[in-house]
């Protein structure tokens, strides 16, 4: 463990071998992101480097993408005049007569900005970076902003804390933060000498939980490159707490590029532990392609718990039978549904239709199709986040991205049907002792297979004739403008938006479920009409909802379907032939052919040989 705690100063102690390297959040290939004002104005851009390993380098100079600066229309100057790039310890204004201007306080020199082409410009005086980091940054002056010169700023997708600051002298009048708003980081490319020639550190980025025992647990982990050399391999030890450390080799298929900051994704093997608590987990690397070196120990928390929640996100997607685009939604969930049978939830509230049950909605919907994940992020029940349109199928994408989060609880749910009433029982099963009054319960009824005869049953179709090739948009491309359709996945019934007050205790003990029971009577399950939606139980689910109490995002959720039980696993409460034997491997994904392995075959695990 000794080893693990060796200082960090002793890494800059190798930049003696000195190298020159590119600090970017660019990585050198790929899309630039162009972002500006469409203003005639002048720009001041930055971004901080600001990095322990880099404490005693030298920045050398810059390279900055323009992507044009031709002349104005009327021929009298350039389009971009005044290039200067600057280094400051603070982004600063000054007044200069009526404006006020840039006002770094390290150097700045002019440069002649050359349109369509990356611009290198080394500095007079190299400038040694302290621990306090430096601003890097570049400015100029658009006389006419049309074409390319709209958008002057060359970025990279992706947001992260100061990788873009803006002023300009007619938009953004002070020093801010962009990152967040133009959903970009500064392209531009910082030249470095003086870093080791093999350097790499560790990254846990924050907690990771585990099952009490578990022999294949990993730790996921982002690995930096802070030299001058393409990383093939890495050697690394490991601890929990001030246990002894386990050393580890790793080889990389694709070198990490010589790039500072260049990452790759790895995951870290976690030895079993036994009891349950939070434990410190301790890495750090010591060799990088085969040569010793002292890297910054990197230390993240591992949580250990007896029990551990399944997060399955919510989809709630807003749609209705006059919606022309609405058919997309239909087709995501659907989707969805055969690849995670058992997992993904997806609720259907229909608008101004016969299915319609309420106008009083969960999420803040705009328009129609609409869709939420976990009533927190909005999204798209067919392209999840993908902008393409008409586009590929993404929803899972951005679902199985919701699923990773640490859920607070578990949740079950069983339902029976007697005398015309659904009573639904839930379980609630918190890791740890809790306050689990700062939770409540939601539920709701779905319907499958709902059809009418009436033309308001008909879906509206604008896809009819277009370029939509997912295969399962079909349908509804080879079809007419009005089309017949079954409706699956509709919300038929709900217990409210925000919860049931009360629902859960104060305190709830870890591993033990705590148990709420609910009725329905089917003569509550109408549209806003007053019209009954229960068209055939058969093909009616309950979901239980485990919300916060504040903010009303969903944490949890668990579907059933009308008549049986999620505890254990698959489990029908009907007769065994009422439903077909469908066969799912132990992730939930049905399957066609069983070959080796265990599977669930009409509710049941079996072993297949």
């Amino acid at each position: 463990m000794k080893q693990l705690l060796t200082a960090v100063a002793a890494l800059f102690s190798l930049s003696a071998m000195a190298q020159t390297t590119v600090f970017s959040h660019y990585t050198g290939s790929g899309e630039l992101n162009m972002v500006g004002t469409q203003k005639t104005e002048t720009y001041d851009v930055a971004m901080l480097v600001s990095d322990p390993a880099l404490v005693g380098t030298k920045i050398e100079g810059v390279r900055i993408y323009i992507a044009e600066n031709g002349t104005t229309t009327d021929g009298t100057t350039s389009k971009m005049t005044d290039a200067s790039v600057f280094l400051t310890s603070s982004l600063e204004l000054k007044v200069s007569g009526t404006t006020k201007v840039n006002d770094p306080n390290i150097l700045s020199q002019p440069f002649e900005a050359q349109g369509e082409q990356w611009n290198e410009v080394r500095f007079e005086t190299p400038y040694e970076i302290t621990a306090d980091g430096v601003y890097v940054g570049y400015s100029f002056t658009i006389n006419e902003s049309t074409g390319k010169s709209a958008r002057p700023v060359a970025t990279v997708r992706g947001v992260l804390e100061n990788s873009l600051f803006l002023h300009t002298s007619r938009t953004y009048r002070k020093w801010s933060s962009y990152t967040n708003s133009y959903g970009s980081r500064l392209a531009m490319e910082v030249l470095i000498s003086g870093v080791a020639e093999q350097a790499a550190a560790i990254d846990l980025g924050g907690a990771t939980n585990v099952l009490t025992g578990d022999e294949a647990a990993l730790f996921p982990a982002t690995i930096r490159n802070n030299g001058a050399t393409a990383i093939s391999n890495i050697e690394y030890a490991c601890s929990l707490n001030d246990g002894e450390a386990q050393k580890h080799t790793l080889t990389f298929p694709t070198p990490i590029p010589a790039r500072f900051n260049a990452a790759a994704s790895i995951n870290i093997p976690i030895p079993p532990v036994a009891e349950k608590g939070s434990y410190n987990f301790n890495v750090q690397v010591t060799k990088v392609n085969g040569v010793d070196v002292v890297s910054p120990l990197s230390t993240g928390t591992l949580n250990v718990y007896k029990t551990m929640p399944k997060h399955r996100a919510v989809v709630e997607e807003y749609t209705g039978t006059w919606c022309g685009y609405c058919p997309r939604g239909m087709v995501g969930l659907k989707k969805m549904n055969q690849l995670y049978p058992e997992d993904f939830v997806g609720i259907s509230y229909h608008n101004d239709d016969p299915m319609c049950i309420t106008y009083s909605y969960p999420s803040s919907v705009q328009g129609f199709p609409d869709a939420w994940l976990d009533r927190v992020r909005q999204t798209d029940a067919f392209l999840g986040d993908g902008s393409a349109y008409p586009g590929p199928f993404g929803l899972d994408k951005v679902w199985l991205k919701r699923c990773e989060e640490f859920a607070p609880a578990s949740v079950d749910v069983e339902s029976t049907l007697a005398n015309g009433t659904i009573n639904i029982k839930s379980y609630v099963t918190f890791p740890v002792d809790a306050d689990a009054s700062g939770y409540k319960l939601a539920y709701a009824v779905l319907h499958d297979g709902m059809t009418g005869k009436s033309a308001n049953w008909l879906q509206s179709n604008y896809y009819g004739g277009s370029a939509f090739d997912d295969p399962d948009m079909q349908p509804f491309v080879n079809g007419g403008s009005s089309m017949a359709v079954t409706f699956d996945d509709v919300i038929v019934f709900t217990s409210g938006n925000k919860g049931i007050e009360g629902s859960l205790p104060a305190q709830a003990v870890a591993d033990v479920p705590v148990e709420h029971t609910y009725s329905i009577p089917l003569t509550k399950v109408v549209n806003v009409s007053g019209e009954s939606l229960v068209q055939d139980t058969e093909k009616m689910r309950v979901v239980v909802l485990l919300l916060d109490a504040k903010t009303g995002v969903i944490v949890n959720a668990h579907k059933a379907r009308l008549g049986e039980s999620t505890r254990t696993g698959i489990t029908s409460l009907k007769e065994s032939g009422s439903r077909r034997a469908d066969t799912y491997d132990l992730s939930g994904r049905r399957v066609k052919d069983a070959t080796k392995g265990v599977y669930i075959i009409g509710g049941q695990k079996v072993l297949v040989k």
